[in-house]
């Protein structure tokens, strides 16, 4: 069980992705992602309650300053000794990616596949409704305006989030 107010994996790795979203960064560039990939290790090794398996066997191969390749090579690796990618985990931990990218649909599918990729999706073994679905929540519309106030939202969200 969770303690009160305690976040599940995919809300921790979510929070990730956001932190580097609310920067402004391109999370299509292998800055971005090494830059998510590297609190994915931090949050990891902090020992958190919940780890889905998958995830858990990436992140335990690829140490504490992993690379955007890195981590792309562990998931390839745990795919290929499991036979096991296609996780919905990935999907659920797009959001951020949606808001940063609300006023491209294709910038977002883009990244929604390399963030994908970090925690062990292929991108040909992605859950098939995958890539429909995170387009279809990216061009819903939402609260947020792209660009500048999207951007402005995740740094608030984050603030909300830490309780500032």
């Amino acid at each position: 069980g969770f303690a009160p107010g305690e976040w599940t994996d995919d809300t921790a790795q979510a929070y990730s992705t956001a932190e580097v979203a609310a920067t402004g960064a391109d999370l299509r560039s292998d800055e971005a992602l090494t830059s998510i990939a590297r609190r994915l290790a931090d949050w990891y090794a902090d020992g958190p309650s919940d780890v889905g398996i998958q995830t858990r066997a990436v992140l335990s191969a690829v140490g504490r300053r992993p690379s955007t390749e890195e981590m792309r090579q562990a998931a390839r690796l745990v795919h290929d000794r499991t036979g096991r990618s296609a996780g919905n985990g990935s999907l659920m931990r797009t959001s951020a990616v949606a808001l940063a990218h609300l006023d491209d649909p294709e910038a977002l599918v883009e990244a929604a596949a390399g963030r994908a990729r970090l925690a062990g999706c292929r991108a040909t073994r992605c859950h098939p409704g995958a890539r429909g679905a995170v387009r279809r929540r990216a061009v819903r519309r939402t609260p947020c305006a792209p660009g500048q106030f999207a951007q402005q939202g995740l740094h608030d969200a984050l603030e909300a989030l830490e309780g500032k």
